[in-house]
């Protein structure tokens, strides 16, 4: 049997999550990905942006402590 080729849909949806991926790499936790509920990468997208979420929470914790220690040296 021969190979399926992916579906515009599917090359547009790969397309858009690398773009997204490019994106998150640069600094933009912000962003996420919006396929539509048939997508077959949906799963995909939907464990992306979970990801994206616990970056964005790392970052916030990462500069609550950056500024406790701040606080703290100031004290001494």
């Amino acid at each position: 049997k021969r190979a399926r080729m992916p579906s515009s849909a599917a090359n547009r949806s790969v397309r858009q999550l690398g773009a997204v991926v490019k994106e998150i790499a640069a600094g933009g936790l912000e962003r996420r990905l919006q396929l539509a509920k048939r997508d077959e990468l949906r799963p995909l997208a939907e464990d992306f942006n979970r990801l994206a979420d616990r970056l964005m929470e790392r970052e916030r914790q990462n500069a609550q402590l950056g500024e406790l220690s701040s606080t703290l040296q100031t004290c001494r």
